[in-house]
């Protein structure tokens, strides 16, 4: 007799494909009070199209990016979602078959047809969302910015930032705000026999500049960094592709298939100040941080705190999550670095619950006290619940989830009689198994052990993706 399959966990119900579009809005039911400071539009994008006609990607940063637009009034909820229209998509759309690598996915076809596109990488925008200087952007650090229309989700093309980004060259998704300035920072990377990594600042008018550039000491992957007052952070962790990436090279694999956790190489910050210069370099034990929290000084020193975790464990897991259970479970803790003005960085475990989707309403290079972000609760194998840690006691409170619900990232909105950075309320989408649909709620940073004070149910399920943005009304 066969052996019967492995049951399916509920959370694979959020990696299926989404094809449905709603380029006109429909109305979303409200259940509850939409609080007073909730109006504007949250926008989300993430991975929705993971088998291409028919034909399965390997990696959860493969998919087609789709936007989702939640307009939010006094009595009312529009929802759009639309496919970020990339170059990459419309040409497999109008061939009706894969074509593309992506990052975990290589080329389709046999060994020729992978060689013959083995260049042909996909920007995949799919991965966060930024509002800055009156544009709306939809960003994958496998490419340039695609300008988005904030009412309609309507692609408005690729930018490269008034010729400051090189066509290979790929400006990371996580861009950050400095409310002093107004000025948008970001870094961008450029693969080659020497990885070259560039600092850009766009003022509050949209005009971007290039602040530094400089090699990096390894071919890491880099996903995220940090901004103080006075200094750009970047951190090259261990994870790395090969001196000489042949398989790449022949198209027969995808860069994600490449990199290889090599911790003898250590870790490495790079300093760099906003007013541009060389960087200077900080050793530290190795460790792999994909997301950063927030970063200030303390006197000549920096604070960088950071979600760490012990190897590349975790994008083994961004590759089970296609297919089924999660074999090896990753865990990331927060930490805090503290760079001092010379010698080797120290690290301190700011807590023992495991935290991802890092969210908190401190300014730029001012001290914060909470940090909201999406954990798992004993009985998940997959991140399901809002959480809110106080940075300095450790002590992280979470929100009560019902079994079959999987929350995604929390983006704070602060009360408008807010006397802490945990005075916000927390807009997320859950994905609702129970119900077989997704649900944009929103829920009080401050009584994190209370239901929802809103619940908009969606006319379909939303593919779990990454992060988004708020903008006020």
């Amino acid at each position: 007799m066969p052996i019967p399959a492995a049951p399916q966990p509920d959370w694979r119900l959020g990696f299926q494909s989404l094809e449905t579009e709603y380029v006109e809005p429909v109305i979303l039911p409200v259940q509850g009070v939409i609080p007073k400071e909730v109006r504007g539009t949250l926008y989300r994008v993430g991975p929705a199209r993971h088998v291409v006609f028919g034909e399965p990607l390997r990696h959860w940063f493969d998919g087609d990016g789709m936007m989702h637009s939640f307009s939010l009034t006094d009595s009312q909820v529009q929802y759009r979602c639309r496919f970020v229209n990339t170059q990459g998509h419309q040409e497999e759309e109008r061939a009706q078959r894969r074509i593309f690598r992506s990052f975990g996915t290589p080329p389709s076809g046999g060994p020729l047809a992978r060689f013959r596109h083995r260049k042909r990488g996909k920007n995949t925008a799919n991965t966060s969302m930024i509002f800055h200087a009156g544009e709306l952007w939809a960003l994958s650090e496998g490419g340039w910015p695609h300008r988005i229309d904030p009412q309609t989700l309507a692609t408005l093309g690729a930018t490269d930032l008034n010729g400051c980004l090189q066509k290979p060259e790929g400006y990371s998704a996580h861009p950050r705000y400095c409310e002093k300035t107004g000025e948008l920072w970001n870094f961008s990377v450029l693969h080659g026999r020497q990885q070259l990594m560039s600092i850009h600042c766009r003022d509050a008018q949209g005009r971007n500049r290039v602040v530094a550039r400089f090699p990096s000491p390894m071919p890491a992957m880099v996903h995220d960094f940090a901004l103080t007052a006075s200094h750009v952070l970047i951190k090259f962790d261990p994870y790395v592709l090969p001196a000489f990436p042949l398989w790449l090279l022949l198209g027969q694999r995808a860069p994600g298939q490449l990199l290889t956790w090599r911790p003898e190489l250590g870790s490495h910050i790079a300093v760099i100040p906003r007013s541009g210069g060389e960087p200077r370099w900080v050793q530290l034990d190795p460790r792999f941080a994909v997301h950063s929290i927030h970063a200030t000084s303390d006197g000549p020193d920096l604070l960088w705190d950071v979600l760490s975790f012990a190897d590349d464990t975790i994008m083994k897991v961004f590759a089970q999550v296609m297919t089924g259970p999660i074999t090896t479970p990753a865990f990331c803790f927060p930490e805090r670095i503290r760079i001092p003005p010379s010698g080797k960085a120290t690290v301190t475990r700011l807590s023992e619950t495991a935290l991802d989707l890092p969210r908190h309403l401190a300014a730029t290079g001012s001290a914060h006290s909470h940090v909201f972000g999406v954990t798992w609760t004993r009985r998940a194998d997959f991140m399901n619940a809002p959480a809110c840690l106080n940075v300095a006691t450790g002590k992280t409170e979470i929100v009560p989830i019902a079994a079959g619900d999987y929350a995604g990232e929390c983006i704070p909105i602060r009360k408008e009689s807010a006397t802490s950075d945990r005075a916000a309320w927390l807009l997320t989408v859950v994905l609702n198994t129970t119900l077989r649909r997704s649900e944009l709620r929103i829920y009080d940073g401050e009584s994190l052990d209370a239901p929802a004070v809103a619940t908009m149910a969606m006319p379909h399920v939303m593919p779990l993706g990454f992060h988004g943005c708020f903008v006020p009304a």
